[in-house]
C-alpha cells in the first residue's frame, strides 16, 4: 500500500494544493541495503536537484522486501539531520520505497510534516527501479475529511 502523509497539526489532505502530487522529477537512487542510514552527505551530493519546491522520490530496493518479517525493522533510514537538510533545501514532497522515511520514524516525521515546512510523505513506493531518470510522478490522496494521509495509487508517467 502505498500511503501519503501529513500531520493533524498541519493541512488536512482535502485542503493541500493537487498541483503538489504530480509533476515532472528525476529519480534518486541511494544507499541499497538493509539498516544503513542516509547522513546528510549523501544528500548534499544531490543539492542541485532539490532545489525549492522539488519533488524528491529515492530508490533503495527496498520494496523487494515487502511481506518479509525485517521489511519494518531493517529499512534504509535517513537520519534526522539528513531531514533537517532537505527541509533547509525547501522541497515540496519527498517518496520512497521504505515504509517510513526513517527508523526514528516520529521525529522524522514531525520535521518533514511542521507547519513551516510541510512536506508531502509518500511512503512505500514500489518498482521505482524500473523507471527512467526522468518521469512524471502523480499520486492524489482520497477525499477523507478530517484525515491528515491517506492511501493513494501512484503513476509514473514516462515516454
Amino acid at each position: 500500500m502505498r500511503c501519503i502523509t501529513f500531520l493533524t497539526m498541519g493541512r488536512p489532505s482535502t485542503r493541500c494544493p493537487w498541483t503538489g502530487f504530480t509533476e515532472r522529477r528525476r529519480s534518486c537512487a541511494f544507499q541499497k541495503g538493509q539498516g544503513k542510514k542516509s547522513r546528510p552527505r549523501i544528500w548534499k551530493n544531490l543539492k542541485n536537484q532539490f532545489t525549492e519546491g522539488a519533488k524528491v522520490i529515492y530508490e533503495t530496493g527496498w520494496h523487494r522486501q515487502f511481506g518479509k518479517d525485517n521489511y519494518f525493522s531493517d529499512f534504509p533510514s535517513v537520519t534526522q539531520d539528513a531531514t533537517r537538510y532537505l527541509v533547509t533545501r525547501k522541497i515540496r514532497l519527498l517518496g520512497m520505497d521504505t515504509p517510513t522515511p526513517s527508523r526514528d520514524w516520529y521525529e522524522v516525521h514531525h520535521i518533514l510534516l511542521a507547519k513551516e515546512c510541510e512536506i508531502v510523505v509518500v511512503e512505500s513506493l514500489a518498482h521505482l527501479d524500473q523507471v527512467p531518470d526522468r518521469f512524471i510522478f502523480s499520486g492524489f490522496p482520497l477525499n477523507i475529511k478530517g484525515c491528515d494521509g491517506s492511501p493513494i495509487r501512484t503513476v509514473a508517467i514516462f515516454p
